[in-house]
């Protein structure tokens, strides 16, 4: 280790938080609610169509065809990522029906700020909202990809917008992401609403996997991440992006308590992945931030 070698000593890690101490993780809850599409879409052919006018295109996984392995017991997506593609002037991102896709701004090839994959069978989220039970320990997401693709879900791609729709573990979720008109701002906005009797404890998690640049293999090693002393927001800048190294990218929740964690090997684990970050089995997030955290 060159780090090693210089300090001549080995860094001990960071000490994580405390692990979540739930009642039953195999707590049953609810089963899916019935979500389907509107019975008067125009030109339907089994996977989504139009609502009457146009404003909307309503997309809701089937049960058979689609772009899963035969094996796979999941709902079946359209055979290749439909995409809305939202922006202002200034900037935007893509949303697939599967789940949060690119965002960028100023320049949507060099200045990409969660990746790109461009894989039309996989669709890999690069941004991911979860949400976790407190008291079970189970978590999804309010998305197809990567956690809800065993939930009928109902995906409207808008002028703008798109929203999906859920309905389980005995909740109604409901997320919506969209731009502001002018501003360089993409706000994701989650709904929930308990369809049952029994109090519930919730948290919501945001993932963005940075590039701030061109190529996540090439940007992620020069991210550097900080605190904004004032709001608390976590930042993440890229000096070495030659067109855009002034430019300082932040993500932000409007509730507290929250915490946050600029090391992507603290939330993913080791050799982690999305389907199963490691920072869902523990209380918070550990605060920790700064450069070299985030390379793939």
């Amino acid at each position: 280790d060159a780090r090693a070698e210089r300090t001549g000593h080995l860094e001990q890690p960071a000490e994580l938080p405390k692990a979540l101490s739930v009642s039953d993780k195999n707590e049953k809850t609810s089963e899916s609610a019935v979500v389907s599409l509107p019975p008067d879409l125009q030109f339907p052919n089994g996977l989504g169509g139009f609502t009457p006018g146009g404003r909307e295109y309503h997309i809701f996984p089937s049960l058979s065809g689609g772009r899963q392995p035969p094996e796979s017991a999941s709902l079946a997506l359209p055979p290749a990522p439909w995409t809305n593609v939202i922006a202002n002037p200034v900037g935007g991102f893509l949303v697939s029906e599967s789940g949060l896709g690119c965002t960028w701004i100023g320049n949507s090839q060099q200045n990409r700020l969660t990746p790109w994959s461009n894989d039309p069978v996989s669709d890999p989220p690069g941004e991911v909202v979860y949400l976790r039970d407190e008291t079970s320990g189970v978590f999804w997401t309010p998305t197809p990809r990567p956690l809800g693709q065993q939930t009928p879900t109902r995906v409207r791609h808008g002028q703008g917008y798109t929203i999906f729709e859920q309905s389980n573990h005995g909740l109604a979720q409901e997320l919506c992401v969209f731009v502001t008109a002018a501003d360089p701002i993409k706000v994701i906005r989650l709904r929930v609403r308990n369809q049952g009797s029994q109090h519930r404890r919730l948290s919501a998690t945001f993932f963005a996997s940075w590039v701030l640049g061109t190529v996540q293999d090439q940007a992620a090693m020069n991210v550097r991440t900080a605190l904004d002393p004032e709001t608390g927001a976590l930042l993440a800048s890229n000096s070495f992006n030659a067109d855009f190294s002034s430019q300082v990218t932040f993500a932000e929740v409007n509730h507290r308590p929250r915490t946050v964690t600029g090391d992507r090997t603290e939330f993913l684990g080791r050799n982690g992945s999305v389907t199963r970050p490691a920072a869902l089995g523990r209380l918070d997030l550990s605060g920790r931030v700064g450069p070299g955290l985030v390379p793939r």
